[in-house]
């Protein structure tokens, strides 16, 4: 998927394609646990109303998976987002 990419990825190792709309981003140093907060944005890409989403899901020390939607049709989409964590590295 051409979307699989990492741009300032301070603590990111690899991003893997985990299906339609979907990534599992890798840590270059882990975090002390799972208990860390995501956070996501997204915007309008294209014409008409279509919602867009994202979100940041499934943390644990090593990675975290992050995903990217349409909320007018309810399905996983492939586009770009920005993503960030906030916590305590190990």
């Amino acid at each position: 998927d051409t979307h699989d990419s990492l741009t300032d990825s301070f603590n990111a190792s690899s991003i893997s394609d985990g299906g339609t709309g979907q990534a599992t981003i890798s840590l270059s140093s882990s975090m002390s646990d799972g208990n860390y907060c995501g956070a996501s944005g997204s915007g309008h890409i294209g014409s008409g109303t279509t919602t867009k989403h994202t979100y940041v899901k499934d943390l644990t020390a090593s990675n975290y998976v992050v995903f990217a939607g349409d909320t007018t049709a309810n399905t996983n989409q492939d586009y770009g987002g920005s993503y960030s964590i906030f916590g305590d590295l190990a």
